[in-house]
């Protein structure tokens, strides 16, 4: 692990098929400042549920493409498969996320996974959890920075 500002580690993950693909785990602090203990409680808190972190993406990823598909839809050029709402699974829409970093925000209330997505190549897609709610986010990649 390294600390300059912020905290770096790499995790080994099997997911979608990739068996052991190594993954960055950040935390970032303010300029001069320490890891916050609500950091490290997310952290601790991730790992005790790393495994339901995972099943529930697909269907958190699901609501928000259904829920957002009018938005997504002006995106399509940038889609390798062209679906709609009658058409997309979980399990395909699971297929086109690239994980980049499991990220720990310095306000020590956000936590989650930083993601590539082909419908928003400019600020990919955010899953993530809030405090102390087992309910999961799905939103850009800035959410998890807001």
């Amino acid at each position: 692990m390294v600390y300059d500002s912020s905290w770096k580690k790499w995790v080994k993950r099997d997911y979608n098929g990739v068996k052991g693909e190594w993954f960055p785990v950040v935390a970032s602090a303010f300029p001069g400042k320490d890891i916050t203990p609500e950091q490290r409680n997310n952290y601790s808190r991730y790992l005790e549920n790393e495994e339901r972190f995972f099943e529930e993406m697909p269907d958190a990823l699901m609501k928000y493409y259904l829920e957002n598909y009018e938005d997504i839809e002006e995106w399509w050029e940038n889609m390798p498969t062209k679906f709609n709402k009658h058409n997309v699974t979980k399990d395909s829409l699971m297929e086109l996320i690239s994980f980049h970093r499991l990220f720990f925000n310095e306000d020590g209330i956000r936590y989650g996974w930083l993601c590539g997505c082909p419908w928003d190549t400019t600020h990919g897609l955010s899953f993530y959890y809030k405090g102390e709610s087992d309910e999961m986010h799905v939103g850009w990649k800035d959410s998890l920075f807001d």
